[in-house]
């Protein structure tokens, strides 16, 4: 072999060479692009799934009747969100917990089947705002505290459960 031919073969070498850490690069540049997106998405999977008010923040714009209160719980501050229903006489009562409204109307004989809370920090002040939830423990787990047990019996001996 002439030395020209070994300087042209190793050029074909380096070239090879070349070739190859370029689809290396150009590969691992697809991977970390793929990882980026992928951490991308499961950040905002998590960001979704941690907003628990996700479509109730979306409400709170046009609906008049949501609310959300600052409670301590432990030594955190915890947001809550809630739908209320005023006290209005033939108003649709509305779950606090999801905003859903039931068949049963303010001032009707069914009303006293749910447990009733009158938050007065809630609002403007110049109308009382009432929570209807189905239990005592509802309010409980929804409200984050404790009712007092004589109040649990006492709604449950007028509901006769």
């Amino acid at each position: 072999m002439t030395r020209e031919e070994s300087e042209s073969e190793s050029d074909n070498e380096v070239v090879e060479n070349d070739a190859e850490v370029i689809d290396d690069e150009a590969e691992n540049a697809s991977v970390a692009e793929s990882d980026k997106n992928r951490r991308r998405s499961k950040r905002n999977k998590n960001k979704n799934k941690n907003s628990s008010h996700s479509s109730a923040v979306k409400m709170s714009t046009t609906d008049p009747d949501y609310h959300v209160i600052k409670r301590v719980v432990g030594n955190k501050t915890k947001e809550i969100a809630v739908f209320s229903t005023h006290c209005n006489p033939g108003r649709l009562i509305r779950n606090p917990v999801h905003g859903t409204r039931t068949n049963d109307r303010v001032g009707s004989f069914a009303e006293r089947n749910y447990f009733r809370v009158r938050a007065t920090t809630i609002g403007d002040g110049t109308v009382p705002v009432t929570l209807y939830y189905d239990s005592p423990e509802a309010y409980e787990k929804h409200m984050r505290t404790k009712v007092p047990n004589d109040l649990k019996s006492e709604w449950r001996a007028r509901n006769n459960i």
